[in-house]
């Protein structure tokens, strides 16, 4: 009996060892029509974590993504193999008073990366990262000696194999309901980058009158041996509502002259400005302005419509964009969206349609 008893405890022992962790994740399908493509991607992802003493809690995820294409013209398949990604594995250390540290593989959430999302690419590093919490601000610090980062086509920029170094302050600030961010990244030379590359980006959001703000102010200073060079700017701000039920957005981006217009690695960042098709990143000398309202038509359908004018230096980055979209909350956990989106350019050849549907479970 008293053998029984002790395998029996020993058994109670691993079950809530195995309770601890804590499971999560996502599987999402999507389909995409555009410029006579048709593209179905799959991405599921499960990451656990658990607490594996006082002061450090283990997590490892694992992603896999797969992206088949078809031509509509009739062109030959093109079927992607399914990319299997550890897109995290790391120790987080607690056992300082307001400071944590994070140490491996981690997402790279940063407004000139997407680190995180349930059907994209998204981006991680490999290294350190250090949050501290000093009160009147949280200050974070990183080194990552590797990254995934796959940039978009038109930024005509690699950063895969340069190490990045992150600093960056977030300021709360009550007596406006605001909080202000400050962001700074060193790129080390490798791949088209070469020496003395950085960029910042600095934010203010907040809330006045009902009316929800955020402005943000980013530049990517180039080194002159890269084929962009100099230095880009793109300034920001968008105003949202809700005026009878009715969403209302607002908002306007420009970017300098200089740097092609780069001034972050992903068009998803958000040091970029953007909405399905059009984008400022990578368009110099550019204008943009963004109008948009959604609206609950049953309590578990929104349906929203948006329109974004672009408007650059002659005609080569002119054009207009609207989408229309619904998305139907099935339940907490899953969703599903269609969208419609009509790129017109003044040049011709620049226009593009896409149809979109998007299916994502979450857990």
């Amino acid at each position: 009996m008293t053998k029984f008893a002790k395998i029996s405890l020993v058994a109670a022992v691993a079950v809530t060892s195995l309770s601890a962790v804590d499971f999560s994740g996502y599987a999402t399908y999507r389909f995409d029509n555009a410029a006579n493509v048709d593209s179905n991607v799959y991405k599921a992802a499960l990451t656990a974590k658990q607490k594996v003493s006082d002061d450090f809690t283990a997590a490892v995820g694992v992603s896999v993504r797969s992206e088949d294409t078809v031509s509509t013209l009739g062109a030959s398949d093109d079927t992607g193999n399914d990319t299997v990604s550890m897109n995290a594995i790391n120790f987080t250390y607690t056992g300082i008073k307001n400071l944590t540290v994070v140490a491996g593989r981690q997402a790279l959430n940063t407004p000139w990366t997407e680190g995180s999302s349930v059907i994209d690419k998204t981006q991680q590093g490999n290294g350190v990262l250090g949050l501290y919490n000093a009160g009147f601000a949280t200050i974070a610090a990183g080194h990552f000696t590797n990254n995934n980062i796959t940039v978009d086509a038109n930024t005509a920029l690699n950063v895969k194999d340069s190490d990045l170094n992150v600093v960056a302050a977030i300021v709360p600030l009550p007596a406006i309901d605001a909080t202000a961010q400050a962001w700074y990244i060193t790129v080390g030379e490798a791949g088209s980058v070469a020496s003395d590359t950085n960029a910042a980006s600095y934010n203010l959001a907040g809330k006045v009158s009902g009316v929800s703000y955020d402005a943000r102010y980013s530049t990517l200073k180039l080194n002159s041996g890269t084929t962009l060079g100099g230095t880009a700017t793109l300034a920001k701000i968008v105003a949202s509502t809700n005026i009878a039920g009715i969403d209302f957005t607002a908002g306007y981006g420009k970017t300098g002259k200089n740097g092609g217009g780069v001034v972050a690695f992903d068009n998803d960042g958000d040091a970029s400005f953007g909405v399905e098709i059009a984008n400022l990143n990578g368009l110099a000398d550019t204008k943009a302005t963004l109008l948009g309202a959604a609206y609950n038509v049953l309590p578990n359908v929104n349906a929203s419509l948006s329109y974004l004018n672009i408007s650059g230096q002659g005609t080569a980055n002119d054009a207009n964009e609207i989408d229309a979209a619904l998305t139907y909350t099935a339940s907490k956990n899953m969703t599903a969206k269609i969208v419609y989106a009509n790129l017109t350019a003044d040049v011709k050849a620049d226009d593009e349609d896409l149809t979109r549907i998007e299916l994502a479970y979450k857990f």
